[in-house]
């Protein structure tokens, strides 16, 4: 029994699922960060929620892009990082605009603790990150592992839209 030759079968048989599941870990690694510095710079450092919680996001960026880029949309292209990160940056500052939005929304008004606001929020974001990063950031990436895994591929059984909302709330929860 191999571990990277079981991930390489899983990865090749149903890539879908594994680029998903790479997107959840990325995410929840960038997550991590996310609430780490939130939560330093509001308890530690005295620093207002809000505030704390774009600083979070910058640094969250740094390791969802890294992560997203190479392992999740296997991306090791150098001629158009700077396109990818930029239009990366596009998608992160929407995020951020919603994101502000909705942790005020729920702390001011819900009144639930910022951290679990958070949360929540990085829900919803991760449902706009995954299909924005597919389709406009490394799309070209997306387009040649598609159509590598499906000279190869196995025909597999279709998954319903159901199931991978379900996996997304499970992965994250």
């Amino acid at each position: 029994y191999n571990p990277r030759t079981f991930y390489r079968a899983i990865s090749t048989s149903h890539p879908t699922q594994m680029r998903i599941f790479r997107f959840v870990i990325s995410g929840g690694t960038a997550t991590t960060v996310n609430l780490g510095v939130l939560f330093i710079l509001t308890h530690v450092f005295c620093i207002w929620y809000l505030i704390s919680s774009v600083f979070a996001f910058a640094a969250s960026f740094l390791v969802s892009f890294t992560m997203q880029k190479l392992w999740t949309f296997g991306d090791t292209s150098r001629n158009r990082v700077h396109v990818q990160a930029f239009k990366f940056l596009l998608v992160i500052l929407l995020a951020l605009g919603i994101n502000t939005t909705l942790l005020y929304v729920f702390v001011e008004y819900a009144h639930l603790h910022y951290l679990v606001a958070q949360f929540i929020s990085g829900i919803f974001i991760a449902f706009i990150n995954y299909f924005s990063y597919k389709r406009l950031v490394f799309w070209d990436a997306v387009e040649n592992s598609e159509n590598d895994a499906s000279l190869s591929e196995v025909p597999t059984q279709k998954r319903t839209s159901l199931m991978y909302v379900l996996f997304f709330v499970l992965a994250i929860g």
